[in-house]
């Protein structure tokens, strides 16, 4: 299939009568509120991220004093990286705080309810480094107040803050709120999977297969690593799925998609594809675990017929990690507020002890030290726990 096949089908599937909506905007963050010390603040939900009070939220809430600095000893200190120009050097306080999810228009979305956990808050101008003032000042203000995966992730009576798209009249946008749902998972799932013997021979990702549930129709689905679900239009016009859209499928997607021979054709640009949302049940080995729904993409390509991929932003339930184990065929799943992977000596606090265990393991190329779960030990499992350290947890 060539770009010039893949924008005539587009442009028959778009133009075909069918149910159109919104797209996952980007751009658009999930709104909740969020109160500590009486205090009570706008944020948003970022499950991949920490949860972080502004400087000038976390002296209204009582955790800095006047000048800047922690009323209590803090719990910590962790350098944030990539925001405001470079890394920014923060405390990390362990408060309660309590979370409101909110509708699209601001107001509360039910009740709120209070968790305790670690806040990333930044350190006054004066002990961030930068060449002047303003740069130190830049940093101090660049951390915003939101719920990190340690709020989303946690179960609070019963409980998990999730999040809600609804389509609008603009094409290009969602309505986007936050709600509380059934915590799914309250320990670690396992769910079976059959996969490829050679699973080396694949250049970039490779792909397991399971048994699931799809809008209610029972297939079987090839799991896999990327960001990325995707279905046959055969499938989405069988099962009635409604056509949303389209949204832009970006080449590093593509790429290993191609690699494993979904695309017969190289895309090195972005291309666009209709999407629709699915709500997955995954078998696990104690039994049908629902999943949040997913935007999928709909492959056109009327050469694919009953194909079904599960990419890790549908297999993975927010507030959660998962990984495949080539040793046991299993896909785990465990909530992120079981799990810190910087903290290799499960102490509570991410330092330099973690550190030097980790560098041993390493050195000594011993299973521990396979941070990716890819059964191998190598330079990519050591940025990757660099990568975490840096950002604590």
């Amino acid at each position: 299939m060539n770009r010039t096949l893949t924008s005539a089908v587009l442009a028959l599937v778009l133009s075909a009568g069918l149910a159109q909506a919104g797209p996952d905007d980007i751009g658009t963050k999930y709104p909740v509120g969020i109160e500590v010390g009486g205090q009570s603040f706008s944020g948003i939900l970022d499950s991949g991220g920490l949860t972080s009070l502004s400087f000038e939220d976390a002296k209204k809430a009582g955790l800095l004093d006047a000048n800047g600095d922690p009323v209590n000893p803090p719990d910590g200190s962790v350098n944030v990286g990539g925001t405001g120009g470079g890394s920014v050097k923060c405390h990390v306080i362990k408060t309660k705080v309590k979370v409101q999810p909110k509708n699209a228009d601001g107001t509360n979305n039910g009740d709120a309810k209070e968790v305790e956990v670690k806040v990333v808050v930044p350190k006054k101008p004066a002990d961030q480094d930068g060449a002047n003032d303003a740069e130190k000042q830049k940093k101090t203000d660049s951390m915003k107040t939101k719920a990190g995966a340690n709020i989303s992730g946690a179960t609070i009576d019963g409980k998990k803050v999730g999040m809600k798209d609804e389509p609008t009249a603009d094409p290009n946008k969602n309505k986007r709120s936050t709600e509380w749902i059934n915590a799914n998972i309250q320990a670690p799932a396992k769910a079976p999977v059959q996969q490829d013997d050679n699973f080396e021979d694949h250049v970039f990702k490779n792909y397991r297969f399971s048994n699931v549930i799809v809008n209610g129709h029972p297939c079987t689905a090839q799991l896999s690593t990327m960001p990325c679900t995707m279905i046959s239009m055969d499938l989405a016009q069988q099962w009635g799925l409604p056509m949303e859209g389209p949204a832009l499928l970006p080449p590093d997607v593509s790429q290993p998609m191609y690699c494993d021979s979904f695309f017969d054709i190289f895309f090195d640009v972005g291309i666009q594809l209709p999407t629709t949302h699915t709500q997955v049940v995954l078998m696990t080995l104690n039994g049908p675990l629902p999943l949040h729904p997913g935007r999928t993409f709909i492959n056109p390509d009327p050469t694919v017929h009953n194909s079904v991929i599960l990419g890790c932003n549908t297999i993975t339930p927010e507030g959660c990690t998962s990984w495949f184990d080539h040793e046991t065929s299993t896909l785990n799943i465990i909530p992120s507020d079981l799990l810190c992977d910087a903290d290799v000596n499960d102490d509570g606090f991410v330092n330099g002890d973690d550190y030097d265990l980790f560098a041993s393991w390493f050195e000594s190329a011993m299973p521990q030290a396979d941070y990716n779960h890819d059964g191998f030990v190598n330079g990519d499992d050591y940025d990757a726990f660099a990568s975490d350290f840096e950002s604590g947890c």
